[in-house]
């Protein structure tokens, strides 16, 4: 079936869309000049670019990239034409998204403004996939009156997009995202004069630290580390740091912090570095060995060192909200209460720093790096739920 965007002309489509009872054309030019503006991006996407409504905000010293993606070749034709300005950043395509997403180049920024309801959640995660995009911003129409196209003289222009309409919800929109790694940032009604709304909703993509709670760089702990950020890079981006890689001295235990959520010790800076990792990550998994029965010295010194960030006296510094935390601990003997002690400190650690305890994994009988291969789609199984 060839697609139905094929056949509506573009005339129809943009008198339509700017009539007075309708206002689509302008408020969608009004939003795309935020959705430009708003975001630290260097190269764009548009998808549905179709006349180039909007592309006449694109700062070019800000963009040194922009690809305009249509099904309707005319339509490009047209964009060009209204845009030469624009020639040496501006980049069009004809493509069917549906069946043309690996074909599609990767940008910082994906723009789908009245897109996602022609293709779908599932092609669209598909495309996003393909993008890699750091901020995906959607405006999706909300049908509160009868029909997803307003009356006009156009309207049996669009008969046959029934055939490719997906009714929208932002909440299914925003679960479909979440699952590829992609978190709701911004949401903003644009209410319609037909009784309609459009909803911009703004995504950036989630970020996962795994951090390896050992000194040691290239042992067990170190293996299991590098297979859980295997695992969660095709969900997030994933950021592994070693505690070892930080040094640092011991808590003081002044309890200066407890007046002034700052640390007075002259390497506070190494912690605070530390933490603007945590701040930037949206998931924190932890994996520990067991140090007698706890986890390893250096970890539970940074614990100590993070206690102007504790929430047990005010003032004290926060991180963002929002964020999961999981543990991963691991032990040479066979028992798993001794990794239940490990899990226990690394939980009481997140709960201080209202981070959300979602998910822990014990791991016994470990001593070495040759014996995590054995458990390694039990660690598979684990970042499934991460």
């Amino acid at each position: 079936m060839e697609n139905p965007w094929k056949d509506v002309r573009l005339s129809d489509y943009e008198n339509h869309m700017s009539l007075d009872g309708i206002g689509q054309l302008q408020e969608l030019n009004c939003i795309m000049k935020g959705q430009f503006n708003d975001f630290a991006a260097s190269s764009a996407m548009v998808l549905g670019v179709a006349g180039g409504n909007g592309l006449e905000h694109v700062d070019v010293k800000k963009y040194r990239r922009i690809y305009g993606i249509d099904v309707n070749e005319s339509y490009l034709e047209k964009a060009k034409e209204r845009h030469r300005d624009l020639d040496n950043v501006l980049e069009l395509q004809c493509l069917d998204v549906i069946t043309d997403a690996n074909q599609l180049p990767q940008a910082d920024l994906l723009i789908a403004d009245l897109f996602v309801e022609y293709v779908g959640y599932e092609a669209f995660q598909i495309a996003v996939r393909q993008v890699r995009p750091t901020y995906v911003s959607c405006v999706i129409q909300i049908n509160e009156a009868d029909g997803f196209v307003s009356d006009s003289p156009y309207l049996h222009a669009f008969d046959r997009l029934q055939e490719v309409h997906h009714q929208m919800e932002g909440e299914k929109l925003t679960e479909s995202l979440k699952t590829i790694g992609y978190g709701l940032i911004n949401v903003k009604e644009h209410p319609m004069p037909n009784g309609k709304k459009l909803i911009r909703l703004d995504y950036s993509n989630m970020k996962a630290l795994v951090i390896n709670c050992s000194p040691v760089r290239n042992g067990a702990t170190a293996e299991i580390v590098k297979i859980v950020s295997e695992q969660l890079s095709a969900k997030y981006e994933v950021k592994s740091i070693c505690i070892d890689d930080y040094v640092f001295g011991f808590c003081r235990g002044c309890r200066a912090c407890h007046h002034t959520a700052k640390c007075v010790m002259s390497d506070a800076a190494v912690i605070q570095e530390i933490m603007k990792e945590f701040d930037q990550a949206d998931v924190i998994v932890s994996v520990a060995p067991s140090y007698w029965a706890d986890v390893p010295g250096q970890f539970k010194a940074f614990i100590d060192r993070c206690t102007p960030w504790c929430n047990t006296h005010e003032p004290h510094a926060t991180i963002q909200s929002g964020k999961k935390g999981y543990a991963i601990a691991l032990r040479t003997g066979p028992n798993m209460p001794e990794c239940e002690r490990i899990i226990g400190s690394i939980e009481h650690f997140y709960g201080h720093l209202e981070i959300a305890c979602a998910g822990h994994l014990g791991l016994t009988s470990i001593e070495c790096k040759e014996n995590v291969e054995p458990r390694k789609q039990e660690i598979i199984e684990f970042c499934k739920n991460v």
